[in-house]
């Protein structure tokens, strides 16, 4: 059987000694050879080789864009990635790309012959060298805190580009590239994101906050606006948003949705038990001197008790003696909305809401999940029982 073979190289010499060396080996046929990755794909479609020997960096389309290509119009056609550059880069590019093989351009003859042999029969194959390398990437855990690890150092500075609006030409000349690269970045982006356009690009960069900056105060204001323009929990200095909805986030909520309102209603039964408990203690009571005082909630609201709060007489002080009994407690919100400093421009002082000022310093949200079973409840307001007495 004969291997048909396609070789894609921008550098003539490379392509006259490989073709000069594939062309005397039996079993081996060169169909033709290309100098760019575009020029790879027409060839490719010409001849329908079964192996393509590919060069990583090619001008007007590179070797991972031309493989990826290739694995979606012909995937019957196997890629060995042909390199001098064994960087990790390169390595993860051209595997997820879907070559099925990566050499080194200098490579001993043997070598090259049993890689193209090995994929043409259905296997993926590495130079020595190379799969040290897969093996160690396989194995290291992926880098924390980066945003897009699928994406190269240059997709993801692209990227970046893309998510503050700027069009192709601008962030070719921001970044001293042609437009053309720019554009082919971005469709390698769009792949392997799995998003349709720029849009898209845009939500999901900005969900994820990637943002590029060596100015540490630029990049500290970016932490703040991706978490409602806070530097602190509950403390807001600015306007920020937080709109995720990630296809994570999304797939587990599917699966919780059909017990959506069971757990509903089992918050509304650990409400009730509440009310009961704490009434029985004689501290629960609607009356401005009772230690503690149920929320008013409408005959009209079908309440689910996402949180259980009362409000409670020296709140800081019940929360740390139930902190020490190993009871969590969490306080919704501690500042009132008129006197968070995103809104001083309103020129709001404090006493001008005495009514929401007192609540922030009373509410306290009690433990609530649908597990809660009523010996648990029970010891909670046996302690707030304890405080008060």
């Amino acid at each position: 059987m004969t291997v048909r073979v396609l070789l894609a190289d921008d550098q003539r010499l490379v392509r006259e000694s490989l073709g000069t060396m594939l062309g005397l080996l039996d079993g081996i046929e060169l169909v033709d050879s290309a100098a760019d990755g575009e020029q790879a794909l027409a060839l490719a479609a010409k001849h329908r080789p079964d192996v393509v020997l590919m060069d990583l960096r090619m001008p007007r389309l590179d070797g991972i864009e031309a493989t990826r290509a290739l694995r979606d119009q012909m995937p019957d056609v196997a890629v060995i990635a042909l390199t001098t550059y064994a960087d990790d880069e390169s390595v993860l590019g051209a595997l997820r790309a879907g070559a099925r093989g990566y050499v080194l351009k200098g490579a001993q003859q043997d070598e090259i012959i049993r890689a193209i042999e090995a994929v043409a029969a259905g296997e993926a194959i590495f130079g020595p060298g190379i799969a040290r390398r897969v093996l160690g990437l396989v194995s290291a855990p992926p880098a924390p805190g980066v945003p897009f690890q699928g994406l190269t150092s240059r997709e993801r500075e692209i990227l970046n580009h893309v998510a503050a609006g700027a069009r192709n030409a601008e962030i070719a000349r921001r970044m001293s590239i042609a437009p053309k690269t720019v554009a082919n970045h971005i469709s390698a982006i769009f792949t392997k994101l799995q998003i349709a356009d720029r849009g898209e690009a845009i939500i999901l960069a900005r969900d994820a906050g990637l943002v590029t900056t060596r100015d540490p105060e630029l990049g500290e204001r970016m932490r703040r606006l991706r978490n409602h323009g806070s530097p602190q929990r509950y403390l807001h200095t600015e306007f920020g948003w937080n709109a995720r909805m990630d296809a994570i986030q999304a797939a587990i909520l599917r699966v919780k949705l059909p017990y959506i309102e069971r757990w509903n209603q089992e918050r509304r039964e650990r409400a009730a038990t509440y009310d009961q408990l704490l009434t029985q203690t004689g501290l629960w009571s609607a009356t401005s001197d009772s230690p503690l005082r149920p929320l008013q909630i409408s005959p009209q609201a079908h309440h689910v008790f996402h949180q259980y709060v009362v409000r409670a007489k020296r709140r800081d002080e019940l929360r740390q003696f139930l902190s020490d009994r190993k009871i969590g407690t969490e306080i919704y919100y501690p500042i009132p909305l008129h006197l968070q400093p995103c809104f001083a421009y309103l020129g709001y002082r404090e006493g001008d809401l005495p009514v929401s000022e007192q609540a922030a310093k009373e509410v306290l949200a009690l433990p609530m999940f649908p597990e809660l079973t009523e010996s648990e409840q029970k010891w909670v307001v046996e302690c707030i029982a304890e405080f008060y007495s």
